[in-house]
């Protein structure tokens, strides 16, 4: 704001000095006129006082006439070029930028609109890039599952297959369809976090009881895999917020965690309270994050670890984020690859 106001401020004294220019040198004009020849008669001098009001009067028009000429001729060339781009971007030209009429310093009503107009087109082609990453995203992760599943049913169609056989086949036409099934889910999930579908519901609640039901939810599958998981969760925490939304957020770490994680690794949860908030860790011995991942780990789709794609749909960590931000808290991330990470969750107690 203040810098808009000191281009504002600029402009009017550059104006102004204008103005004062054009005043002076009609006076100054005028007044040559009238004082050239002051041994005159009586006569001559209001003849000559007449002439001098009147090119006086000559002059103003004439100044007047071309300012308001210049103003006119300007602006509809500027009210032009905006309309032009203001068409290309109706028609889906997100790049369109209306280059400003005037430098910085000089900036006028129109350049100030232009800059909104530019700022806009800026976001729509921002948000049209990712809609377009989002759909292409989308198409891929839909199109594995299905391939999968439409050449395990052409497989059963053989009439020669023996039990064992089909019976893998449509294990992993559910493996499949349970993939799908989450995608869509997590897709629906995130679409409604973002536009807001989703209302926060803030309760006291008792977070360490919720947290402990959602590592005991994965206790079979650490087994099945041959991940240790540990537990060091204070009683008796309670906070406000909204339970629902923070078990999804416990629920995709720690599934991430088991998911990084190879056969004798090791995955731990804890829970701390200070004064005015709690802190919750989830930890493992997997794979890491690369420097370079971690700065997209929350994007859509986005996978650091492409040798378990197959385990995953790259929404989890990007619905956590959302949550922590529809809940005041806040996520941070340590990770070295090779030995693992750690997520830590900050909340305040009354949200």
């Amino acid at each position: 704001m203040k810098k808009r106001a000191r281009k504002q401020l600029v402009r009017f004294i550059v104006n102004s000095v204008g103005s004062f220019i054009c005043c002076s040198l009609i006076l100054g004009i005028s007044m040559l006129l009238f004082f050239h020849g002051l041994n005159m008669t009586e006569e001559m001098m209001k003849r000559r006082a007449l002439l001098t009001f009147s090119n006086i009067i000559f002059l103003s028009f004439l100044f007047t006439a071309q300012d308001l000429l210049r103003s006119y001729l300007g602006e509809k060339r500027q009210v032009k070029r905006i309309m032009k781009g203001v068409e290309s971007i109706t028609r889906g030209d997100f790049s369109t930028r209306i280059e400003p009429f005037h430098p910085l310093e000089l900036f006028n009503q129109y350049d100030e609109i232009i800059d909104g107009i530019n700022r806009m087109a800026a976001e729509l082609e921002s948000n049209e890039s990712l809609k377009k990453d989002f759909i292409s995203n989308v198409s891929h992760e839909l199109k594995t599952p299905l391939a999968t599943i439409s050449a395990y049913c052409e497989i059963l169609q053989d009439p020669t297959l023996s039990e064992e056989e089909r019976k893998e086949r449509i294990s992993m036409i559910l493996k499949s369809v349970r993939k799908l099934s989450l995608l869509v889910t997590n897709i629906l999930r995130l679409n409604k976090l973002e536009n807001q579908e989703i209302s926060i519901r803030s309760v006291s609640f008792d977070l360490s009881a919720r947290l402990a039901d959602s590592i005991l939810s994965f206790a079979d599958k650490c087994e099945e895999k041959g991940v240790g998981i540990e537990a060091d969760v204070k009683d008796d925490v309670y906070i406000t917020s909204d339970p629902d939304l923070l078990d999804m957020a416990w629920n995709n770490l720690i599934a991430n965690a088991v998911k990084f994680t190879d056969r004798g690794g090791r995955i731990s949860v804890s829970l701390m309270e200070e004064e005015s908030e709690v802190k919750v860790v989830v930890a493992d011995t997997g794979c890491g994050i690369s420097p370079l991942a971690i700065g997209h780990i929350y994007d859509r789709f986005y996978q650091g670890d492409t040798s378990h794609k197959t385990e995953g749909n790259g929404l989890g960590l990007a619905l956590v984020k959302r949550i922590l931000e529809m809940t005041e808290g806040q996520i941070e991330v340590e990770s070295q690859e090779g030995k693992g990470s750690s997520f830590t969750i900050t909340l305040p107690k009354n949200s």
